[in-house]
């Protein structure tokens, strides 16, 4: 079985062109495999919920910059040696 996820951001709603332009593709897709699923996700109407810290610090193991080969001292507040900077 196929699946199909429709993510759908504009502000707009149906009124975008971007959400009509999508909304054919998808009836394509489906006319094609009219057993696919599809999830629709607008996230104009139900917004994501923002990153906090909880998230941000549970994503990397602790001290996960002293590894990390892209960050500086120059752009990080944490102790690094090599010449690349990754801006968060």
């Amino acid at each position: 079985m196929k699946n199909i996820l429709f993510v759908l951001s504009s502000p707009r709603g149906w009124k975008s062109y971007s959400h009509q332009f999508a909304g054919h593709i998808v009836d394509d897709l489906k006319a094609r495999h009219p057993d696919a699923k599809v999830v629709v996700r607008d996230v104009a109407k139900e917004p994501l919920p923002h990153v906090g810290e909880a998230f941000a610090t549970g994503r990397y193991p602790t001290r996960w910059w002293t590894s990390s080969p892209r960050l500086t001292s120059s752009c990080s507040p944490f102790p690094c040696t090599t010449s690349v900077c990754l801006p968060a």
